[in-house]
């Protein structure tokens, strides 16, 4: 008889706990949503958004839930489309992106240089710790499209924008 008990309050606890797990909450009800959201769910948050914001699912201990947002957070970038606005995780080493394959920032330890983080720079660029971006190390003048640029501690005169020296006259 124990027996029975036991293994009728297994398959209780199973179904129960599967229900659960799968969201079984009844129909989304749109107007006891969070602002945001057109349709949503107890267990799962947000199902879909309002016309121009962003959908993006946080975690909540093991569960994922949705949201509404204006704009993604960081380390994530949205992409539009006319269905369905989404927030996507920028690459491991990006801080935040633009998109998929353009960071905007890194984290410490890399170095952003055209829209990629790597943790040293090319050869002849300067890693800059407190930007933490790839720079070149070169001073132009503001008065005269003639400066001085300095690379590896010697003074060459470059016109901006070039990296061969260049000089002209100033009438």
């Amino acid at each position: 008889m124990k027996l029975h008990f036991n293994v009728k309050l297994d398959i209780l606890y199973f179904i129960f706990f599967t229900f659960r797990l799968f969201s079984w909450s009844g129909p989304p009800v749109s107007r006891l949503c969070p602002a945001g959201c057109t349709s949503c769910s107890a267990m799962n948050g947000c199902l879909s958004c309002k016309p121009r914001l962003f959908f993006h699912l946080e975690r909540d201990a093991m569960w994922q839930r949705g949201t509404c947002l204006t704009s993604c957070p960081q380390g994530y970038y949205g992409t539009r489309s006319p269905h369905i606005s989404t927030c996507s995780r920028c690459r491991g080493d990006c801080k935040s992106c633009f998109s998929e394959h353009f960071c905007t920032r890194c984290h410490p330890g890399h170095f952003l240089f055209r829209g990629k983080c790597d943790n040293s720079c090319p050869n002849g660029l300067t890693a800059n710790a407190t930007l933490r971006e790839c720079t070149v190390h070169c001073e132009a003048e503001e008065w005269t499209h003639a400066g001085r640029c300095v690379q590896r501690r010697s003074m060459k005169p470059y016109r901006r924008g070039q990296e061969s020296p260049a000089r002209h006259v100033l009438w």
